[in-house]
């Protein structure tokens, strides 16, 4: 399989409805269902030899929508996270993440109903009695002017004490506010000296910190752990605390000096300090991000106004892109429109209900909108 593991096949199975049967072999265009796969995930590619190349898979959105979920007896914690691993192989996009200042577990997904059918297979198809809290939206935080910041630290592991100073930047991504945070460092790849005395030289790829005499090249692991740490501490966006996005913290390298024996371990924990208060320097300049959902409502054309009135009022902040007549059912028709994730929570209840259950909408999230300060309530 594309996990690079070797899979037993016990049976092929072709499915019409409740009806199974028995095949020998699948070809091109077939749908079947094949039994016995332990390491193979929704998305992978199963062939005869390693050699073969994958098929490029799936692109697996990131979740818009969370809710705490919660089970009612501790006895049933085990099956609890089975279910759950289960449910997130089948469907990548699908996520279950912890809460670590409540200590919940967090369900991630694409839409309230994504959610909802999720809650509903771990009752029916696994008989576990569990709640979905209430629905959040995925809010993000970016940063808009440049700021430096340089930190200095010591830290005693045992005999030993280390000191040093990292010096970071951050500034808003050429790539705009939909990029993801990016951790660089400016630093130039050392030079080796060859050491048979030929007088050439070699490019290493490793970070170089410091400057002049006072150079120090790190190793793999504390490359890994300076970037990490970086990472992981500016990862929280200034005024509310949400995941930062459309930011680049750039490394000094110059002006970072660490000693040359730093545990990685120690260095991932200062680098993640540091990083922490960069964001919550005098004068730096933030926004709330807010997902912005592009709408898809088809009606009956008699709902077309009450839909548009609801949409674009103050409450749904909603932004119309065009009214047209479904080709597939001349009395219906299509509305697009571009509205904030947040207020479409509840949107399928009263869709229902202003429609006579006539109504049906989809939504697509894949860019976020400034939340402005009057609707940040």
């Amino acid at each position: 399989s594309q996990q690079g593991t070797k899979e037993r096949v016990n049976a092929l199975l072709r499915v019409a409805a409740d009806d199974l049967e028995m095949i020998d072999k699948v070809e091109a265009g077939d749908i079947a269902v094949v039994v016995g796969l332990k390491n193979t995930k929704t998305g992978d590619t199963i062939a005869l030899d390693r050699d073969t190349d994958p098929l490029d898979g799936l692109t697996i959105p990131k979740p818009v929508f969370t809710g705490a979920i919660e089970i009612e007896s501790a006895a049933d914690e085990e099956a609890f996270q089975e279910a759950l691993e289960i449910l997130t192989r089948d469907d990548p996009s699908l996520t279950v993440t912890p809460d670590d200042e409540t200590g919940q577990l967090v369900l991630g997904g694409m839409g309230e109903l994504h959610l909802e059918i999720a809650i509903d297979r771990l009752r029916s198809e696994f008989n576990l009695s569990c709640e979905l809290g209430r629905v959040r939206v995925a809010y993000r935080e970016a940063v808009l002017n440049s700021l430096t910041f340089s930190d200095t630290f010591e830290r005693v592991v045992g005999a030993a004490t280390y000191e040093g100073t990292i010096s970071l930047s951050i500034k808003p991504s050429v790539n705009g506010l939909n990029a993801p945070l990016e951790v660089v460092c400016n630093s130039a790849s050392a030079i080796k000296k060859n050491k048979k005395g030929s007088g050439e030289a070699k490019q290493s790829n490793r970070l170089v910190l410091g400057s002049g005499d006072a150079t120090v090249q790190l190793t793999k692991d504390q490359e890994y752990a300076l970037l990490e740490g970086v990472r992981v501490g500016a990862s929280r966006g200034p005024k509310l605390g949400y995941p930062l996005q459309g930011v680049i913290v750039e490394i000094n390298s110059e002006k970072t000096v660490i000693s040359k024996d730093m545990p990685a371990t120690v260095l991932q924990g200062v680098a993640a300090m540091v990083a922490s208060r960069l964001n919550v320097q005098k004068g730096i300049e933030s926004v709330v991000l807010e997902p912005l959902a592009l709408l898809r409502v088809v009606v009956p054309e008699q709902y077309v106004g009450p839909v548009i009135s609801d949409l674009t009022s103050t409450q749904k902040r909603g932004e119309i892109h065009d009214v047209s007549t479904d080709l597939t059912s001349k009395d219906k028709s299509i509305i697009l429109a571009k509205v904030p994730l947040n207020s479409l929570v509840g949107y399928s209840s009263y869709l229902r209900s202003i429609s006579r259950g006539e109504g049906t909408f989809s939504i697509d999230v894949n860019d976020y909108g400034v939340v402005n300060e009057e609707n940040m309530s």
